[in-house]
């Protein structure tokens, strides 16, 4: 007699993310979550944060769906995430938003799916928008976000 469970078709893969796909997501779920409009900002900034919106609204839930974290994991995380960036900046709010955007333009970047490629271009195009309110170099605010993101690499 043959089990039962030898002639059923195998289930669907269990398939676990990746380190790097966890980390896109959750970088993904800091700029969905956080990124808010300000009284103060230009023409430019409010259109590239009109494009960012859109692009995540567009692709985020395929993206969310294609990694799942749960809730809880994720709130912890960007729990973490807010401590550290208030931390590295305190009073400076467009200068944060910059931040976390160029830490997950870096994780985007290199993404094998082009939708992470689209999140990431519009991502730079609003913090370069940041950095140049603000008048200071992408190049000072990017070594931050690579600071940044490694000390939440560890915080996954």
């Amino acid at each position: 007699m043959i089990p039962v469970a030898l002639l059923s078709p195998p289930g669907p893969a269990i398939v676990i993310p990746s380190a790097t796909a966890t980390e896109r997501v959750l970088w993904l779920a800091a700029v969905d979550r956080c990124l808010r409009p300000t009284p103060t900002d230009d023409a430019v900034t409010r259109a590239a944060e009109r494009a960012l919106r859109g692009a995540i609204n567009r692709h985020g839930p395929a993206l969310y769906a294609l990694t799942r974290v749960s809730d809880r994991r994720e709130s912890a995380w960007l729990v973490a995430l807010l401590a550290s960036v208030h931390a590295e900046v305190p009073d400076a709010v467009a200068l944060r938003a910059a931040l976390v955007l160029w830490a997950a333009v870096e994780v985007w970047t290199d993404a094998p799916d082009g939708r992470w490629s689209t999140l990431a271009d519009v991502a730079s195009t609003l913090a370069v928008s940041l950095d140049a309110a603000l008048g200071c170099g992408g190049a000072a605010t990017g070594r931050v976000a690579s600071k940044l993101r490694a000390v939440m690499r560890g915080a996954r």
